[in-house]
């Protein structure tokens, strides 16, 4: 039997929208440093640029969730624009006893809807997330869950019921 990974983005937004975010952080965190030093600004104008500097690279770094059906093992890695690994963690499919949702409630109206695989015990661990109107469904959410149950063998739990 081949083997047979398949990779999750975090996130729907293009590579390049999620760069140009990236870039205009750097920009800010730039023009923080240097009114910092040209001015009498102080340290809080430092916290601010720094702030935005670390913001600039998270926004840099894509998230991806590999499922090696084959190994049996799901993968979560970090790579700063794609290339450089930040970080990674792996665990065994078997740890995991199905597909699920989680909402959380954003404070201007707006839902950010999370699917991905609930552990039989720990986190649930986010494979990609979805915004939504608030309290409403979301038919991407739900057709992307099928997917990744397809390709892991997994039951989905809907999100009444979990």
């Amino acid at each position: 039997m081949p083997q047979r990974v398949i990779s999750y983005a975090w996130q729907p937004m293009r590579k390049p929208t999620q760069y140009c975010y990236a870039a205009g952080t750097a920009f800010c965190a730039a023009l923080s440093f240097f009114m910092a030093r040209r001015s009498d600004g102080g340290w809080p104008l430092f916290v601010i640029g720094a702030s935005f500097a670390f913001a600039s690279f998270g926004m840099a770094t894509d998230q991806l969730t590999h499922i090696d059906t084959a190994a049996g093992t799901v993968t979560r890695e970090g790579r700063l624009f794609g290339l450089i690994l930040v970080w990674r963690t792996r665990r065994a499919l078997t740890d995991f006893s199905a597909i699920a949702f989680q909402r959380t409630h954003g404070p201007e109206g707006g839902d950010s809807l999370f699917v991905g695989l609930q552990p039989k015990r720990g986190r649930f661990v986010a494979v990609r997330y979805f915004e939504t109107s608030s309290g409403g469904r979301c038919d991407a959410a739900v057709d992307y869950a099928c997917r990744l149950a397809g390709s892991t063998n997994l039951q989905v739990i809907r999100e009444n019921d979990a």
